[in-house]
């Protein structure tokens, strides 16, 4: 039986997906963002945040569809 997880993870990468997409202002300038924001402006962090969140979905994806493995017992 698989765990939590996978869907977990998947559910992350989608909300910074979203959160990239819609621009939220929670989101965008939250305490942790603004780094990114300095870096790469706000559209290079909207960006940023897509394609993070991409990559972390993906991951998710690949745990739930046991592409990726988790390890022992996973």
């Amino acid at each position: 039986m698989q765990t939590l997880a996978p869907y977990l993870i998947l559910a992350i990468g989608l909300f910074s997906i979203a959160g990239g997409v819609f621009g939220w202002g929670f989101f965008i300038n939250s305490r942790k963002a603004r780094i990114w924001v300095k870096l790469f402006g706000v559209g290079g962090a909207r960006i940023f945040y897509v394609l993070l969140g991409r990559v972390v979905a993906g991951v998710g994806a690949g745990m739930a569809a046991v592409v990726i493995p988790m390890g022992k017992g996973g």
